[in-house]
């Protein structure tokens, strides 16, 4: 799925959202892999971030829903500001960043353990001092790495897993 956005009218603020449904295969250990794919999964694209290629934005606000009740892991989303090259496949260990991405690792977002509301588990991250990240040069891209903190066992296959990112574009005046 491609990314939605929306832009706040009046300000350099968007929201960026990207889903999907998660493969969930299996139990989930700590430190494993949130993919769409147990084979040929892929990294999150938070496609048009900002609107300049290489551009540098910083995220104040990021949420993330899961469509199922009683899952309360705390997760991590790693950024990076290409394609990493590490284990994008569902339910695998995780081994990013690596040693290969390191120049282009932006950082990460530590999300806490879910509430459940009612449908949905849920749970959000307010940046007191924004998370700043620099696109790569030629991309108005950044992307991610969903990894598990906890092991949890209540997964359904197709699961959907929403993040929303709350991002200010840094523009020179």
């Amino acid at each position: 799925m491609a990314s939605a956005k929306k832009v706040f009218a009046g300000s350099n603020i968007v929201e960026i959202r990207e889903e999907k449904a998660l493969a969930a295969a299996g139990n989930y250990d700590d430190e494993d892999v949130l993919s769409e794919h147990v084979t040929t999964g892929t990294a999150w694209n938070f496609d048009e971030i900002l609107s300049i290629n290489g551009g540098i934005g910083e995220i104040v606000k990021a949420d993330i829903s899961i469509e199922t009740t009683d899952l309360i892991p705390a997760l991590t989303l790693h950024l990076f500001n290409i394609t990493p090259t590490g284990n994008q496949d569902d339910n695998v260990a995780n081994d990013n960043p690596n040693a290969a991405d390191k120049e282009e690792y932006q950082g990460n977002i530590l999300f806490p353990a879910m509430d459940n509301n009612g449908g949905i588990s849920y749970a959000q991250v307010i940046f007191e001092t924004p998370l700043i990240f620099g696109l790569a040069s030629g991309d108005d891209s950044l992307f991610g790495t969903l990894v598990t903190n906890t092991a949890f066992t209540n997964e359904a296959a197709d699961m959907k897993c929403l993040i929303k990112l709350l991002v200010r574009e840094k523009i020179d005046t």
